[in-house]
């Protein structure tokens, strides 16, 4: 794949080529662990089965912590990477659109966080029967 960057017509220089390369192919892992991870919930929804959510759920936040937080961050250190390297201007809309998206993955984020929170608390809830 780096050949076919380094050859890509768009590529200002070598450097840019890989920033793309990592910038995309990282993008593409984050974006479809995502998808996965959604596509799991939903089909653990759908079977009403609360062992299995709570166990994706945890896969989640393993998945969330180790892997795309991380991958977030290479996806966004690539991108000013490929704006410094190619003097794009931070004024450029696809730029800015794509900062105002990782800006927003913070709320969601925490929105995820208090989502799983309270499905642990269900799950708990549903186990012990603290109330009954």
């Amino acid at each position: 794949m780096l050949v076919f960057a380094l050859n890509a017509t768009d590529a200002s220089s070598t450097w840019f080529a890989i920033f793309k390369v990592i910038h995309v192919s990282v993008a593409v892992f984050w974006v479809g662990g995502g998808l996965l991870l959604t596509a799991l919930a939903m089909r653990a929804e759908r079977a009403r089965n609360s062992a299995d959510l709570a166990t994706i759920a945890r896969q989640a936040a393993f998945a969330g912590e180790r892997l795309f937080a991380p991958a977030g961050l290479v996806v966004l250190a690539m991108g000013i990477a490929m704006v410094i390297n190619r003097h794009i201007g931070w004024g450029t809309f696809w730029v800015d659109a794509g900062l105002v998206g990782y800006a927003a993955i913070g709320r969601i984020l925490l929105i995820a966080r208090v989502d799983l929170g309270l499905l642990l608390l269900v799950i708990a809830d549903m186990l012990l029967k603290p109330f009954s």
